[in-house]
């Protein structure tokens, strides 16, 4: 579950709807509603937060946010191309 105070219009999460998992980017919360609206790709809707997960942030995850993964010694960075270059 996650916390509806922690979310943010533009955070992605993971939605559960009728026993399938999506990802959805949240379109605004309601606080006094106790639910955030995410668009899961298909369709806006309200979902509460029983419903919903955070993404855990892994390399996958940073390859679908346009990051690009450089080799460093023992160590791994990633960096984001910007409107100025890396």
């Amino acid at each position: 579950m996650i916390k509806l105070s922690s979310l943010r219009s533009g955070d992605i999460v993971l939605v559960y709807d009728e026993d399938v998992e999506r990802e959805g980017t949240v379109v605004r919360v309601s606080h006094e509603q106790h639910q955030a609206l995410v668009d899961n790709g298909i369709q806006e809707f309200w979902y509460s937060a029983e419903n919903m997960q955070p993404i855990p942030l892994d390399e996958s995850q940073l390859m679908k946010l346009g990051f690009s993964r450089e080799a460093l010694g023992s160590g791994v960075k990633y960096k984001k191309k910007t409107a100025f270059g890396w």
